[in-house]
């Protein structure tokens, strides 16, 4: 037991170097890394594009490679209906590792800073998972990943955890989808109607939260 419970920091620090690699190939930095960047890299694998597409969501949140990239990227490659069931398969792909990981070694691979901010939203989550979950969910200001992993600190079910995750971003995963599919079609209708749409869904999954957030507030303490 105490052999296969030290060989986990090892896989983790094996996926991590694999991610930054993988990461490193497409561009230096985050900040250059573009929608159209991944496109053109997942799509160079040809019929391969969405296998290696998904793949990527195993690595991405062990570097917390910016997931808004990849949604927009995925309306790019596959258009904006295949494009939001991918990048929703690869949400859930993502928001799985990272709750397992937590969930089975804890947060000691991660830096104080990450620490610290997962503990936060692990208090958000209290005792009511499902109901807080998705509620943190909607709100589109939140780290994807730092709720991921903090739903495995919290020690939710996986079911639950996955549930509330699929509920809570399917909207907006389209809405990015939607916008991808279109975000290089500047000044067109279609480019507008995707920014409308953007927004609209944006909007709309704000006010639900809050209005969810008041409703329930008498159950539970989340500010």
């Amino acid at each position: 037991m105490a052999a296969t419970a030290s060989k986990k920091p090892l896989y983790l620090v094996l996926a991590f170097i694999i991610g930054i690699m993988v990461i490193s190939s497409l561009q230096e930095t985050y900040e250059h890394l573009t929608p159209e960047v991944l496109q053109g890299w997942v799509l160079s694998f040809g019929w391969y594009a969405p296998l290696v597409f998904l793949l990527l969501a195993l690595i991405r949140p062990l570097v917390f490679f910016p997931i808004t990239i990849y949604y927009l990227a995925s309306g790019l490659a596959f258009g904006p209906l295949w494009g939001g069931v991918i990048a929703l398969t690869g949400a859930s792909i993502s928001a799985l590792v990272a709750y397992s990981i937590v969930y089975k070694t804890g947060t000691s691979f991660l830096s104080d800073k990450w620490i610290g901010r997962i503990t936060y939203i692990k208090g958000r989550i209290n005792n009511r998972g499902f109901r807080n979950i998705l509620l943190i969910r909607l709100i589109p200001m939140l780290s994807f990943d730092l709720v991921s992993y903090a739903g495995g600190l919290a020690g939710i079910r996986m079911k639950t955890f996955l549930l509330a995750t699929i509920l809570g971003v399917t909207p907006r995963i389209f809405a990015y989808s939607y916008l991808g599919a279109n975000v290089l079609d500047v000044g067109s209708q279609q480019f507008w109607i995707a920014i409308a749409v953007f927004l609209i869904i944006i909007l709309a999954s704000v006010l639900l939260a809050k209005a969810y957030q008041n409703r329930a507030k008498s159950d539970y303490n989340f500010k």
